[in-house]
């Protein structure tokens, strides 16, 4: 017989500590689950699908909220309470799921009676030194058994876009809340980059130091930077000016837009064009948009547009046409020993290629380790090539999914299949108990990577696009026409 659900909004790992030290000491549930906001309570869990859970979790930010007062309820349960625009907004997510309030609060204990329960309020005061910021980066469905046991439905980590994780270290700084709309993923947004006009760095950096130093020139006026709203044939983008210190160039970011799922490259030629009037001037070289779904059918409305990546998705295959070439070894690693011929491996790829703006990232690479696979394929010894992967920790494209984050070939050996090998052996390696699909982003210079990828059984179900603005046309120089 299934038991009771609930949905919950969970505290970011890092910042459970302080109200972790109060939770061990005064509330029983402290050693079964973390410190969380509930969404949908057990008794109404049952009128909330794990689909519709999916769908809200997908469509959210990590978000920072307030917490302004330690409050006793029933006099035994202490409740840390959030303020009210916090609240209001917590609602709003309730609200996609079920009717009614949840009145949001992080329980932090329950005592014997109400002198207990004040002690308790006492201490937690003395700990969480209110107003308290506290950051939330997953939401948990769960099933709760009949003997007081758990089962995880669906965990659904927080998209963390970089802007928005500019944007929400202004907001601590700055007003020391994060004052986000509630509503679609565009007006969310379009809050983001109302905070973005106001980024400044900690009294001890400069821009040029700052973590935000690739949004803006240290020498340039925040004003410039200001989010644009555009409009085009009924449909709205939110653009903004970004600088790209590697290309030294910088770009228009279409951030959000409010074309549907089916909409053809041609449709978005309108929202460009409105985005290029609103930059006037601004020396922009080229304009940058997302599209989902399978592209490859809809022509490119003129020869400035092109494909700056695509992602595809499929079933992992039951066979693998390809081997080790003969001479070389394949190996798997279980250390970061590795980490340095990785490095090497893209400095020659950018030496090979100074019009892309790519390096390596070994903060990726450490997370394929730990959560999935790093193979290196060696000539006596030395790394020639390197394909790591890692299982998503939220559905893709709807489903569990094994991501390849990188494949790269030493320069020399380029050209000769060996990207193609080391994809095919990663999809052999991945584990299938986890996921039978997997998934990759494959940059638009890499045609054989592509044609590889669509041959196997996947499919493209996004690309990213970018559109030359620049009056000597060709911001990068390679395209793809798949």
């Amino acid at each position: 017989m299934p038991g009771d659900r609930d949905v919950l909004l969970i505290v970011e790992k890092a910042q459970r500590g302080p109200i972790d030290d109060v939770r061990l000491e005064f509330d029983p549930l402290a050693y079964k689950i973390p410190p969380h906001i509930t969404l949908v309570y057990t008794d109404e869990g049952a009128k909330v699908n794990a689909a519709a859970v999916t769908r809200v979790a997908s469509q959210l930010f990590r978000m920072v909220l307030r917490f302004d007062r330690i409050q006793i309820v029933g006099e035994r349960n202490v409740w840390l309470m959030a303020d009210e625009e916090s609240a209001t907004y917590v609602e709003g997510i309730r609200k996609e799921l079920i009717e009614g309030k949840c009145n949001p609060r992080i329980v932090l204990g329950r005592g014997k009676d109400r002198g207990e329960a004040e002690r308790i309020r006492d201490h937690a005061l003395k700990k969480l030194r209110l107003p308290c910021v506290v950051e939330f980066s997953e939401i948990l469905h769960e099933e709760v058994l009949p003997d007081g046991s758990s089962r995880a439905i669906g965990k659904f980590p927080l998209r963390q876009d970089q802007l928005v994780f500019q944007a929400t270290r202004a907001a601590r700084w700055l007003w020391s809340v994060w004052p986000f709309e509630a509503g679609t993923g565009l007006d969310v947004s379009k809050t983001a980059y109302r905070l973005l006009t106001h980024l400044m760095p900690f009294e001890e950096e400069t821009i040029r130091e700052s973590s935000w130093a690739g949004v803006r020139l240290a020498e340039e006026p925040l004003e410039r930077f200001d989010m644009q709203e555009v409009v085009s044939a009924g449909n709205r983008a939110l653009a903004v000016l970004r600088w790209d210190p590697k290309e030294n160039k910088r770009f228009i970011q279409v951030h959000a837009h409010s074309l549907p799922g089916s909409a053809k490259v041609r449709d978005a030629e309108g929202l460009v064009e409105a985005a290029k009037r609103e930059f006037e001037g601004a020396g922009h070289a080229a304009v940058r948009l997302f599209l989902w779904g399978d592209r490859r059918a809809a022509p490119l409305p003129g020869n400035l547009w092109h494909y700056d990546s695509v992602e595809t998705l499929g079933k992992l295959p039951e066979e693998v046409g390809y081997d080790v070439p003969p001479g070389l070894e394949l190996r798997r690693e279980t250390t970061v020993e590795f980490m340095e011929d990785y490095r090497q491996l893209y400095a020659d790829h950018r030496q090979a290629h100074p019009n892309v703006a790519e390096s390596a990232d070994a903060d990726m690479m450490r997370m394929n380790l730990s959560s999935g696979g790093v193979l290196t394929l060696r000539d006596k010894g030395e790394v020639i090539g390197l394909v790591g992967w890692q299982l998503a920790s939220q559905p893709q494209w709807d489903v569990t999914c094994h991501t390849v984050g990188d494949v790269i070939v030493a320069g020399n050996r380029r050209w000769r299949g060996l990207g193609k090998v080391l994809r095919a052996l990663a999809a052999k390696a991945m584990d299938r108990n986890a996921s039978e699909f997997h998934a990759g982003r494959i940059r638009a210079y890499n045609v054989a990577a592509l044609s590889g990828a669509l041959e196997s059984g996947r499919s493209v179900v996004a690309t990213n696009v970018w559109v030359d603005a620049s009056d000597k046309q060709g911001w990068r120089r390679y395209s793809l026409d798949a």
